[in-house]
């Protein structure tokens, strides 16, 4: 992090940081912010995004057997030789672990609630992207049926 005289402020003025679960990691900004764009964002831009919830670049799948969406990563980390189980560019997993730190002192990851509820309503925006219509009316969880299935694949 730079200062508005253009010095790096510890502790980030390396380009890895210490986590208070005891790993390390790599020094992230927080990503897609909200308040830098005149349009607001469709909703599939952040409910049906892997990277905007901060679980690294890929693309949201549903999970065989599970009635849920999970991430499919576009770098696979263990294929090209190192020992962590997730992309370089997640910085929290499906559960809410912090994986990554972040440069701003009031940033955090989402955490496993608050990603359930993004991506509870993720496959029904396919058909329900409009916030007058009724789905939005009930809270979820909302169950991954067929034609859900069927228009997530169609609308990537």
């Amino acid at each position: 992090m730079v200062n508005g005289e253009g010095q790096i402020v510890p502790p980030y003025d390396s380009k890895v940081m210490d986590l208070a679960n005891g790993l390390t990691s790599m020094t992230f900004g927080p990503i897609r912010p909200h308040t830098t764009r005149t349009e607001a964002p469709r909703c599939v831009d952040c409910h049906l995004d892997p990277k905007a919830l901060g679980l690294g670049e890929g693309r949201m799948a549903p999970a065989t057997g599970k009635g849920r969406l999970e991430a499919q990563g576009a770098y696979d980390s263990r294929a090209s030789g190192l020992q962590i189980p997730y992309p370089l560019d997640a910085i929290v997993d499906r559960n809410g672990k912090t994986l990554q730190g972040t440069s701003h002192t009031l940033s955090r990851p989402f955490n496993r609630e608050e990603i359930g509820r993004i991506l509870g309503i993720g496959p029904c925006l396919p058909c329900h992207d409009r916030y007058d219509d009724p789905v939005w009316q009930k809270p979820g969880p909302y169950k991954l049926m067929p034609p859900c299935v069927k228009r997530l694949e169609q609308a990537r």
